[in-house]
């Protein structure tokens, strides 16, 4: 007749089971992590195309990059260059500056600069 476990026995059982748990959790997680990037990676490409940016939101993103205020126009060609899109409308420089004006992100710095807005000093 076998012994019944005892609590010491059961507790050695029990840390070696979760030991290898882990071991098998790591193991499978490094298998389908880049598989994970790829369709998370997808997943933005397919928001972008079905929900493009829109200007003001990719001038902040360019600001920010930047890191200092800049004339519009380095901003649009920045956008047109970095994002391939191209600014509508009959005047695209004022079209452009209608869109920067209307953001409470970005600010007026000086005679056509624009930054982003600082709060207590720091970048937003």
């Amino acid at each position: 007749m076998k012994k019944p476990f005892t609590d010491r026995k059961l507790d050695r059982t029990v840390k070696k089971l979760l030991k290898l748990l882990r071991a098998e959790e790591k193991r499978i997680y490094a298998e389908i992590e880049p598989q994970l990037k790829t369709i998370e990676a997808l997943k933005e490409k397919r928001w972008r195309l079905y929900c493009p940016p829109k200007l003001k939101d990719l001038a902040f993103e360019v600001l920010q990059a930047e890191g200092r205020p800049l004339h519009y126009t380095k901003i649009m060609e920045r956008i047109e260059k970095q994002y391939n899109i191209k600014i509508p409308g009959k005047d695209p420089k004022r079209n452009f500056v209608a869109h920067l004006a209307n953001n409470k992100r970005i600010e007026r710095v000086g005679w056509g600069v624009y930054g982003v807005v600082r709060i207590g000093g720091k970048m937003q």
